[in-house]
């Protein structure tokens, strides 16, 4: 789903072997225990049927997204709030946020940064086409993007390489005041100096961040899906290892 349209993602392959999907082998599980209605669905189609059974899809259902050519348009306007009402406690744009005060959070927030910080570097995540989880074992559980994924990769400008001595491919190690992360450079202008940029799923990550609530447990009243709002951001520096990767 994308905010104008619903695709519909066909198997790619067919089950090999005795693989059989997680609902599955919890269901089996779930009837080996005695448990009723675990998983009161017959297929995971159903389950899906039920997910966009909403307004906003149409009802849509996968058999009508299958017969559409695979998707379809969402009811949503084509510019955010063209009615002019806001949700906000005022209905307004609110540049100072008197509810946000009251939930302790900065009622005009501000970017500060962190620059007392003796790490120079902003370390920031994403992810790419061959992303994973970290419970997929750093990617190596699964052969088609363990050969994608040899070794965790930072991506560095060509002014903060320099300045490190560091060349394209050189074994390195991230780290600051929590810890360090081996990796290896990649030298690219796709970031701007100050910034490293990595994709995330690496569990050696978390010896960098601090996991910090960004939200006070009052601000998570607000929220139906209060998950990831741990801080994921980190200052670091970048030297040159010894051993290689």
């Amino acid at each position: 789903m994308t905010n104008t349209h619903l695709y519909l993602m066909e198997r790619a392959l067919e089950r090999e072997g005795e693989t059989r999907p997680i609902y599955e082998i919890l269901s089996s599980l779930a009837d080996s225990l005695g448990l009723a209605d675990f998983f009161p669905w017959a297929s995971i189609e159903e389950v899906i049927d039920v997910i966009l059974n909403d307004t906003t899809t149409g009802h849509a259902t996968v058999a009508s997204l299958r017969a559409a050519g695979g998707f379809l348009p969402l009811n949503v306007p084509a510019v955010a709030y063209a009615d002019r009402k806001f949700d906000s406690s005022s209905g307004k744009i609110e540049f100072c946020s008197p509810q946000a005060a009251r939930l302790g959070l900065p009622p005009l927030p501000v970017h500060g940064g962190d620059q007392a910080s003796p790490y120079p570097l902003s370390l920031s995540f994403g992810r790419t086409l061959t992303h994973f989880h970290s419970f997929y074992d750093e990617g190596q559980a699964l052969p088609a993007l363990a050969k994608h994924n040899v070794a965790p990769q930072l991506w560095i400008s060509p002014v903060d390489a320099e300045a490190r001595q560091l060349s394209n491919g050189d074994a390195i190690r991230i780290y600051n005041q929590r810890g360090e992360f081996a990796a290896k450079a990649c030298v690219t202008d796709d970031v701007k100096p100050g910034v490293v940029w990595m994709r995330d799923g690496w569990v050696g990550l978390n010896h960098l961040t601090s996991g910090d609530a960004v939200l006070t447990g009052d601000a998570l009243s607000l929220f139906h899906f209060s998950v990831g709002q741990s801080d994921y951001g980190a200052r670091v520096e970048v030297a040159r290892r010894q051993a290689s990767l």
